[in-house]
């Protein structure tokens, strides 16, 4: 009940909602049917430094329909990448613990 009300509650005409992250958009569109907008910290990005992980990256299942084609060109790149799609197709669905473990990031 508590998610249905604030389904209702963001998709009200007079209530604006955003989140900085898309992960977090996702989540809240599978609990409450609502997409908040996007809006990332752009000023947060002007120095950013990269640093790079050992063992593979778990590239988060989206429904954004880039998300396969970033996939696709990620690995084809030779990116050290695992696709969430793959392993809910192969495994089923793996706890967060269990992402914690197998992989040391997440995109």
């Amino acid at each position: 009940l508590f998610w249905l009300w604030t389904g209702g509650f963001l998709r009200s005409p007079t209530v604006a909602f955003a989140v900085t992250h898309r992960l977090l958009a996702e989540q809240v569109m599978a609990q409450t049917g609502a997409r908040p907008e996007y809006v990332p910290y752009v000023s947060l990005y002007v120095n950013v430094t990269h640093h790079a992980t050992r063992g593979p990256a778990l590239l988060w299942a989206s429904a954004h329909l880039s998300v396969p084609f970033i996939g696709e060109l990620l690995l084809s790149m030779g990116a050290d990448i695992v696709l969430h799609s793959e392993i809910r197709k192969n495994e089923g669905p793996i706890s967060f613990a269990d992402m914690a473990a197998r992989f040391p990031a997440g995109v």
